[in-house]
């Protein structure tokens, strides 16, 4: 995760699978005009984890991140089982 910005912000699977879409969310959602609201809350049949809208609201707002861990990662893109690095 190099890159030339000054920060990456990450949110994690753990985090994740903490935010889930309810029904109480649908009802809410249905209550608004909008017409892209009525259409989530007529055709949001199935209840899933929140896994890129919670990382689009923390790069939107990062104020509801309430708690944060700096750390140092590696990630293989590579295509494959990873190689051994002498």
């Amino acid at each position: 995760m190099r890159a030339h910005w000054p920060r990456i912000d990450l949110t994690t699977v753990d985090v994740s699978i903490k935010a889930m879409f309810t029904q109480a969310m649908v009802d809410a959602i249905a209550k608004s005009p909008n017409p892209a609201a009525q259409y989530i809350a007529k055709y949001s049949q199935e209840r899933y984890y929140l896994w890129d809208e919670l990382a689009a609201c923390a790069w939107l707002d990062p104020t509801i991140i309430t708690r944060r861990d700096d750390v140092y990662m590696d990630v293989d893109v590579g295509h494959g089982p990873p190689t051994a690095k002498h």
